[in-house]
């Protein structure tokens, strides 16, 4: 959609919707990286770097003097596994699938670091610091540093009620 002066885009960075993208002054787009969401606003002197991966359609906004470290994987949508619904991503026609297209949010200053993973719909608050593999399903705490992983059972899901086809 629109590009200030002295953006830098390295080798191998594939941008699936380029109308839908605004680059401000001094944003660098490292190394393959990938951007299949709609919807991307990179601000000033904002680093993504090498192998970032954004994903699902849905929207992102990097805010000023942010970082997003390597191999970070920021996912903008997500499959409702409710009422039957078949996840299996897009081989699946879409009547049988029931999708949540969301927005990620990093704020001013905020770090993502190396391996990270940002779910639909989360705000990474201003000069939070988000550390190695961490997974980021809720919003963070503005100047919060954030580190471990933790999985839990939480639920058991519906049975699909789809036929195969």
């Amino acid at each position: 959609r629109s590009m200030e002066p002295n953006v830098f885009i390295d080798q191998g960075v594939f941008i699936a919707h380029p109308d839908t993208l605004t680059l401000k002054e001094f944003a660098f787009l490292d190394k393959g990286v990938t951007i299949m969401a709609k919807g991307v606003s990179v601000g000033r002197r904002v680093h993504i770097a090498p192998n970032v991966f954004v994903s699902g359609g849905g929207e992102l906004e990097i805010e000023d003097y942010a970082c997003v470290a390597t191999n970070t994987s920021i996912i903008t949508s997500t499959e409702i596994l409710r009422d039957g619904a078949r996840c299996s991503g897009p081989m699946v026609s879409a009547d049988q699938r029931n999708v949540h297209r969301g927005k990620v949010l990093i704020k001013k200053d905020a770090f993502v670091g190396p391996s990270v993973t940002i779910l639909p719909d989360v705000t990474i608050s201003e000069g939070s610091v988000v550390a190695s593999g961490v997974s980021v399903s809720k919003s963070t705490d503005p100047w919060g540093i954030y580190v471990g992983a933790k999985a839990a059972l939480i639920s058991q899901r519906d049975e699909v009620r789809h036929p195969d086809n």
